[in-house]
């Protein structure tokens, strides 16, 4: 927030370590991530707003990971139409922020 440089070595291995690594080095072709904000020649508005992106992603999946064990317990417990409709929906969800966090790692 003070507008400092952003540390690309520091980055790098924070998000890294989250779930969603395979899929971004799938898209950015080895084991660099390749998001607009951890290139050097980036544009700085683009690499501010997909920073922005990225982050609302791994939030929302934060959320939806905390749903989806809600709704996987329920179905345990209930095994009825609607639990499993839930469960399927959330499953769907969470497939489509991982798409979203490895399609803005591939931005180019």
């Amino acid at each position: 927030m003070s507008g400092a440089a952003l540390d690309r070595d520091a980055l790098v291995p924070i998000l890294a370590g989250a779930e969603t690594a395979a899929a971004w080095r799938a898209v950015s072709g080895g084991d660099e991530l390749g998001f607009t904000f951890t290139r050097s020649k980036s544009d700085p508005d683009l690499a501010r707003k997909d920073l922005g992106l990225a982050l609302e992603a791994v939030v929302g999946l934060a959320e939806i990971e905390a749903a989806l064990g809600d709704a996987t317990r329920r179905l345990e417990r209930d095994m009825d139409d609607a639990a499993f409709a839930d469960q399927q929906a959330l499953i769907m969800a969470k497939r489509q922020y991982h798409d979203r966090l490895a399609s803005l790692a591939g931005n180019e």
